[in-house]
């Protein structure tokens, strides 16, 4: 059972089971631009998912700097 899971801005998170037990989630919240996934999935589309957002979040990085790098001179 999970229970006020919550995840803050331009955040990534993953709650599943990978054995077919069921998941119980409340008061689930994400912020802007943050994925979440929760459920039932196999081991093996865990693993697709994962390298998929580990592309997805090392292309992004270097746009996330430039935008840290901006917000600081202000």
């Amino acid at each position: 059972m999970f229970d006020e899971v919550s995840l803050g801005e331009n955040g990534h998170q993953v709650i599943v089971s990978t054995v077919g037990d069921l998941i119980n989630a409340r008061r689930v919240s994400a912020g802007a631009r943050s994925t979440q996934l929760l459920g039932q999935m196999s081991d093996s589309t865990l693993q697709t998912i994962r390298q998929r957002q580990s592309h997805i979040i090392s292309k992004q990085a270097p746009l996330q700097q430039e935008d840290d790098a901006l917000s600081s001179s202000d």
